[in-house]
């Protein structure tokens, strides 16, 4: 894994702890160096010990992954976006804004933007 968790931690509007990530080995596809302070998650590890987030995958800022969720690839979750639940964000996928993924659908790049889109047009 290329973060560690910080001691700092915030309680979600779910009930949620989830701790701040930081960055321990430079993402050069994300821009992403040693020490840049991340997004918030609850675990490095799933309670099966698959990594949360893993690859090249980062979480930006405010946002949160949580539950059985995994961010992977070259994936990115940023803005105030929640993934959580089984949901999957890989490839080159992003989920930001004020977004909630939450569904056992496993999003890829092409999978997410169609979705998104097919949200937005009703």
């Amino acid at each position: 894994m290329k973060y560690k968790l910080t001691e700092k931690f915030k309680i979600n509007a779910f009930g949620v702890k989830l701790f701040q990530m930081v960055c321990t080995e430079e993402i050069k596809s994300r821009g992403v160096k040693v020490g840049d302070i991340g997004g918030w998650i609850e675990s490095e590890r799933l309670k099966n010990g698959d990594a949360r987030v893993y690859g090249n995958a980062w979480v930006f800022g405010n946002a949160e992954v949580f539950g059985n969720a995994r961010v992977f690839g070259d994936a990115q979750v940023y803005g105030n976006a929640e993934v959580f639940g089984n949901a999957r964000v890989y490839d080159n996928a992003e989920v930001f804004g004020d977004a909630q993924e939450k569904t056992l659908k496993d999003y890829s790049t092409t999978d997410l933007l169609s979705e998104l889109l097919r949200r937005d047009n009703g």
